[in-house]
């Protein structure tokens, strides 16, 4: 999942690239909306938006499906011209023409929501009521809790680290100052200071250091990928996010029918053993009726039994009025 810095750099360099162009159609994909615009000179005219993951630019046009939520959108925002905005301290892009407000939240819960200009809102993709806030129609639109708390002076993060209860530093940048894991461990790498080390054990130089370069990032010098390395193309790089996501879901999906018609294999294997087990007992059934036939010749149930127990055979026989009905014992069967 991207950070807010993360985004915040993504809208730097593309806004200016949507900005007052033309919405020419809304569709929807598997998991999410994609607007396509107009606009002189733009590359990627398609605007990928992902709830609670994503957004990007990109040249590649998905299969165009509807439902009623992308269809209200084309009625308020197609042949419109669009400008777009960053949320100061949030995940959330704004998407806006003269009459309507499109909010795109990128955190877990995926909501896109669409308020007047009064922030009253017209409808979503889903409807839910947070406590603190309601997402539902004619709701006035609350952003979330929470928002990212920059800090931009050392003595503030002095200050910070002073007042922190998170028992190690690792802790301290993911969460207290919101950068997550992956800016933490960049930073506490860069800096040379055990991640391990309480926030409050911190020297004046490692508390220095560690600033510094917590200072690059929320101004955007410093954006990195999963591996640490520094990120040139942010949007290029959202792309592939998303690419890779999907294939990850592609190749999860591919292996959970494999997983099915592997169950579905050895129930067949299993079955299968049943029924050889049940052919070759009957089939010893039919080679003992052939070879001790001649005892059945009379039918007559003492006999029978009288000439089994002569050969050492156990076997039970019930008579009606049509047949006889034998049980032989098992043990001798397993043993032909």
């Amino acid at each position: 999942m991207i950070n807010y810095f993360e985004l915040k750099k993504w809208y730097n360099e593309n806004a200016e690239k949507i900005n007052n162009s033309i919405v020419k159609n809304i569709y929807n994909i598997e998991d999410g909306i994609v607007f396509e615009l107009y606009k002189p000179g733009l590359e990627n005219r398609f605007l990928y938006i992902i709830p609670g993951k994503i957004v990007f630019l990109y040249n590649v046009k998905e299969r165009e499906e509807t439902n009623n939520f992308t269809l209200k959108l084309r009625k308020d925002f197609n042949e419109t011209k669009i400008n777009i905005e960053i949320d100061n301290n949030d995940k959330i892009i704004i998407i806006k023409n003269n009459e309507r407000k499109l909010y795109i939240e990128l955190f877990p819960n995926g909501l896109l929501i669409v308020t007047d200009y009064n922030d009253i809102i017209l409808y979503a993709n889903q409807y839910k009521n947070f406590g603190v806030r309601k997402i539902f129609r004619n709701e006035k639109y609350i952003k979330p809790p929470g928002s990212v708390n920059i800090i931009n002076n050392i003595n503030d993060f002095f200050e910070k680290v002073n007042n922190t209860n998170k028992k190690d530093v690792v802790r301290f940048l993911a969460i207290d100052l919101s950068l997550g894991g992956k800016y933490s461990e960049y930073i506490v790498k860069k800096a040379n200071v055990d991640k391990n080390k309480s926030p409050k054990e911190l020297n004046k130089e490692e508390i220095e250091k560690i600033y510094n370069i917590y200072n690059e990032i929320v101004n955007l010098k410093i954006i990195i990928d999963e591996n640490g390395n520094i990120i040139d193309d942010i949007n290029k790089y959202f792309i592939n996010l998303y690419l890779n996501s999907r294939e990850n879901r592609r190749i999860k999906k591919l292996n959970e029918e494999k997983e099915k018609i592997k169950r579905i294999i050895e129930e067949q294997k299993r079955y299968l053993d049943e029924i050889n087990k049940e052919i070759n007992r009957l089939e010893k059934i039919g080679e003992f009726l052939n070879i001790y036939s001649w005892i059945f010749k009379d039918y007559d149930k003492n006999n029978i039994i009288k000439n089994f127990r002569e050969i050492n055979i156990n076997i039970d026989i019930k008579k009606d009025d049509k047949y006889l009905i034998i049980n032989i014992d098992d043990k001798y069967l397993e043993n032909k």
